[in-house]
């Protein structure tokens, strides 16, 4: 059991770090709660868990959702600083401020495109296991995702050319 979860950490550590990264926006509460996270899944780990990537991920949304309620906050769903976290498209910006028109623009997409975007690019989730995650069908996330990223693109090109 514990080489089991061993590898399931190993696989999903950095994606779900990012996850909960773009939602608190501060390394430390990440830190915190990603230490909680695997703490919670270790606890209740069964070889017999059908997905443990959509599994994983449902206990992260779960303690973030915990974590604000306790706060009374709402969750913040773009990171501020880049720490060196994310799914790689930040070497693809040519500069700062391409990087801030990113960041601004997620701010305003709706919840919905934001979390398809948080899981599938920043913490690298395959498409089955955001669908599962989010009681979907494939075809539909991948739908969703395809108006998500051209709103993101809409909304870049506007931030971009004024």
């Amino acid at each position: 059991m514990r080489s089991d979860f061993a590898k399931i950490y190993e696989h999903l550590f950095d994606g779900i770090y990012r996850y909960v990264f773009v939602k608190t926006k501060t390394p430390w509460d990440t830190d915190d709660l990603v230490s909680e996270i695997f703490r919670k899944a270790f606890e209740s780990y069964s070889p017999r868990i059908r997905n443990p990537a959509a599994w994983l991920f449902q206990i992260a949304k779960n303690t973030i959702a915990d974590f604000y309620r306790k706060r009374r906050e709402l969750p913040v769903g773009v990171a501020d600083e880049g720490n060196g976290t994310g799914g790689g498209f930040e070497r693809n910006l040519e500069s700062d401020d391409e990087m801030q028109t990113l960041r601004g623009c997620l701010a305003l997409l709706p919840p919905e495109d934001l979390e398809l975007i948080t899981l599938h690019y920043f913490s690298d989730m395959k498409l089955k296991d955001v669908a599962f995650l989010l009681h979907r069908s494939e075809g539909s996330v991948k739908m969703g995702l395809m108006r998500a990223r051209n709103r993101l693109r809409h909304l870049m090109e506007e931030k971009l050319e004024g």
